[in-house]
């Protein structure tokens, strides 16, 4: 942020909004090798999960919105990427991302793809 910033000698609120990027950026070497551990499944899970945070991707509209099925596989793929330290599961039975960066990785990556 500060080498953006560097020129204008002013950090603009647009520069604040992309830090969260910019961290995860810095990361990339290791979600990189997170993500090369992942099945085709865990990676449609973890981009469906870093797009909706509170989904329920056990329900139906889940599966379908994101074309991820059955939910036997969900559940596997879900413990596997828990052993891998990339998700946690909560007392709710809900699950996050350990590290709250790798999801911005993750949108930046894909838009880099577009």
């Amino acid at each position: 942020m500060w080498d953006s910033a560097r020129e204008t000698k002013i950090i603009s609120s647009s520069l604040i909004e992309k830090l969260p990027v910019i961290i995860a950026q810095q990361d990339s070497p290791h979600y990189e090798m997170l993500w090369r551990s992942a099945s085709q499944l865990q990676k449609m899970l973890l981009i469906a999960l870093s797009k909706d945070q509170t989904a329920k991707p056990f329900s139906k509209d889940f599966q379908l919105k994101h074309g991820i099925g059955p939910s036997s596989s969900i559940k596997a793929s879900f413990d596997s990427l828990v052993k891998k330290g990339i998700l946690f599961k909560s007392l709710q039975g809900n699950y996050h991302f350990v590290d709250k960066f790798m999801p911005y990785w993750l949108h930046h990556i894909l838009e880099t793809i577009k």
